[in-house]
């Protein structure tokens, strides 16, 4: 957000706008901002293990092929600026003389626009013709978000977010992150949701892809002054494994200049060209970008600059063959790519009757941009007619497997489809196999939450204690990966099938240890529920507990609970730092001072004596937000003196109450076997002494007397 500082606004008034390299930014994209300039101008980082890594950074201004990103990353992108993006088209439209944005309610009141309008002029009043709707698409977002992001910086937005995060994670690499292996074709006036959606769900988020908007310099115009061979797009193409055409749903991209020439070049450098729909099901938009095709000219289609354009023709006019020529390659090579994908249509569509004029030789040999067949796009979709017709025609395919090493079934258990998976598994499918890193059906479906997919993969004897490596760790289980993304209820499941809640990692870590560093209050409740231990450290250096990790997180639901299954407030780890100490480490201001709260009224306080009385009065009561018990009820405030209760049944008590010194769940479970034991002797004796006069009354009393008291017990 920006204050405003004139143009009729108060000093209070608020613009409307997204911050960026904060706390919240860095959270999000999973970076550390600090260290962005250090990584990319001078190479150097404060983690020592990352050093080797930052010190390539500098260089990779100068290589294209490294402005690349993973889909992840660009997804995470889009997850960020997409209400701010939609609000701000949906405020403004474009003169399309000069590229500047009309705010619409400005313009009928004559006043300033409420708008940030960080990389482009903001228009409030004057000609009122040749405005068009804005479109929240890659024009607005390079003007909105990549140029003021990037200013100064010398670097595109890749560049710049990859340094944030290889300067910040141990074993992040630049191979892993930067060094492009996909270059990505597409419209810019194509809609930036629609865009990010398809390419998401079309290669694995680990994939690093080349986006020229987002891997280019944004701040300086680049004119095409010499030969085409030389510019940065074409370096990085030349490099990258292949190309993808995202098409828009307007099927539009070939119209456009650029792309054209991009195919162009796929073809000389003997690139695998592929196409994907942001509905692969969708026939009307295959055919309609089929007529474009057959209508395609590169010198009909436009660009954003009429200079492009120009030079673009004058390129293919200076080939062999002049335009007919680059017409006709670019033709075959879309034609082709068009014909690769058709298969792809008819199992998502589940169109039986169109398969069955697919030869059988093409069936078997046909495989994705991810190296699935089509068993695995119909499993996807739960096509279950489809999926049978592809198994009775091509054997192998049950258990085929992608470029991962993942079979039909895995990828039907990631999607939760589960008629899909149940045909998979009827016909023998292996729910075992295991992908390339050692993750198996039940692995995937843990991640991805899909709570009655595992419950059929552990009924189908799937193993749930399989290790796998998840996130760079070896020895991973199921649970763990429920944990760290925050599933209770696939947590219960997998409790139920006897998974070991205390099982450790090679990082030294058990669920209950993930869960509670990113502060999934309902799987941490779920693990201790389960048996996890509250207070077993880290095996590793540095040996946290649950509870310290929590604390520097600054997770204030997570302390609350596990202090209420008394955690040891005082254990320490390796650095000689209790929860207390560790919790100054919390980025986030407000979190830290609400934990470092609660850790000082769960101290211990002296049973008698004026130390006690005195530390009473220092402590404010604290205002309770949201906090649970172990069972995963509400908590709620202690009514005597403000502190943290943990009753049950609305016994509120706390650690500051009466000068015990015992926390509320000790005093309420003492309660409770007080009652339970009470119950028992009551029902004894009201038995005993109703018994002589009216047996069956006196024995129903004295039955429910000692039930009562055994479910109290119970209860504990």
């Amino acid at each position: 957000m920006e204050n405003g500082n004139g143009n009729g606004f108060s000093s209070a008034f608020t613009r409307l706008g997204l911050s960026a390299f904060d706390s919240a930014f860095d959270k999000h994209f999973r970076i550390h901002s600090a260290f962005i300039d250090d990584a990319l101008q001078r190479g150097t980082t404060s983690v020592n293990s990352q050093q080797e890594e930052c010190r390539l950074m500098p260089g990779l201004k100068n290589r294209p092929e490294a402005w690349g990103m993973p889909v992840d990353t660009v997804y995470r992108f889009w997850e960020y600026i997409a209400d701010d993006l939609k609000g701000y088209a949906l405020a403004h439209h474009l003169m399309e003389e000069d590229s500047r944005h009309v705010c619409l309610a400005a313009f009928q009141s004559h006043g300033p626009c409420c708008w940030q309008h960080a990389g482009s002029l903001p228009m409030t009043h004057g000609l009122t013709n040749t405005r068009v709707p804005l479109r929240p698409n890659m024009h607005l977002v390079v003007e909105r978000y990549v140029k003021p992001w990037t200013e100064g910086k010398r670097a595109g937005l890749s560049l710049v977010l990859n340094a944030g995060k290889i300067s910040r994670i141990q074993g992040c690499t630049v191979k892993s992150i930067c060094i492009a292996q996909v270059y990505v074709s597409h419209s810019w006036k194509e809609d930036f949701s629609a865009f990010a959606a398809t390419l998401y769900k079309t290669l694995d988020p680990r994939i690093v892809v080349w986006i020229s908007a987002l891997g280019m310099y944004q701040n300086v115009d680049t004119f095409v002054t010499g030969k085409f061979e030389t510019l940065p797009f074409t370096l990085a193409l030349s490099l990258c494994d292949r190309v993808l055409l995202v098409a828009d749903r307007e099927a539009a991209v070939l119209q456009r200049s650029w792309v054209v020439l991009e195919a162009e070049f796929a073809s000389k450098f003997e690139k695998p060209y592929d196409i994907t729909f942001p509905d692969d099901g969708d026939m009307e938009l295959r055919q309609k970008l089929a007529k474009h095709l057959c209508e395609m000219d590169v010198g009909a289609c436009t660009a954003s600059r009429q200079g492009d354009q120009a030079a673009i023709c004058n390129h293919a006019r200076s080939g062999p063959g002049g335009l007919d020529k680059l017409n006709e390659v670019v033709r075959d090579l879309l034609r082709a790519a068009m014909k690769h994908s058709e298969l792809m249509s008819i199992a998502t569509a589940g169109d039986v009757e169109r398969l069955k004029h697919v030869e059988d030789n093409r069936l078997n040999s046909w495989v994705n941009i991810q190296g699935r067949c089509a068993a695995h796009i119909a499993a996807e979709h739960s096509q279950v007619a489809m999926l049978l017709e592809i198994l009775q025609r091509s054997k192998h395919a049950l258990n085929a497997v992608d470029e991962d090493g993942r079979t039909p079934v895995s990828i039907a258990a990631e999607k939760g489809q589960l008629a899909a998976m149940g045909a998979l598994i009827s016909l023998h499918a292996d729910v075992e196999h295991r992908s390339k890193d050692g993750r198996t059906a039940l692995h995937y479906a843990a991640f991805h939450g899909q709570t009655t997919a595992a419950e059929l993969l552990i009924s189908g004897n799937a193993q749930v204690e399989a290790e796998c490596i998840f996130g760079g760790v070896d020895r991973v289980r199921a649970i763990r990966i429920a944990s760290q993304a925050g599933h209770a209820n696939t947590i219960r499941t997998l409790v139920k099938a006897r998974a070991d809640a205390q099982a450790v990692a090679a990082d030294g870590c058990t669920a209950l240890h993930v869960a509670a560093s990113k502060g999934f209050t309902d799987a941490v409740a779920a693990l201790l529920v389960a048996g996890a231990d509250v207070d077993m450290p880290t095996a590793d250096s540095f040996g946290l507990t649950p509870l310290i990790l929590a604390a520097e997180k600054g997770h204030y639901d997570v302390v609350c609970m596990l202090l209420g299954r008394k955690a040891n407030i005082d254990a320490k780890d390796k650095r000689g730092l209790t929860c207390f100490g560790s919790s100054v480490r919390c980025r986030d201001e407000a979190a830290r001072e609400q934990v470092r709260r609660v850790l000082q009224c769960s101290q211990p306080v002296p049973a008698t004596g004026g130390a006690a009385e005195k530390l009473k009065q220092q402590r404010k009561p604290l205002e309770f937000i949201g906090g649970r018990d172990i069972a995963g009820r509400p908590a709620a405030p202690c009514e005597a003196c403000g502190g943290i209760g943990r009753g049950y049944h609305g016994v509120q008590l706390c650690k500051l109450c009466n000068g015990t010194g015992q926390s509320c769940t000790q005093l309420v479970l003492k309660e409770k076997a007080r009652l339970g034991v009470f119950g028992l002797v009551s029902g004894v004796a009201a038995g005993a002494f109703c018994g002589a006069a009216h047996p069956i009354p006196g024995a129903l009393a004295g039955l429910g007397g000692c039930l009562g008291g055994i479910w109290r017990l119970l209860k504990r």
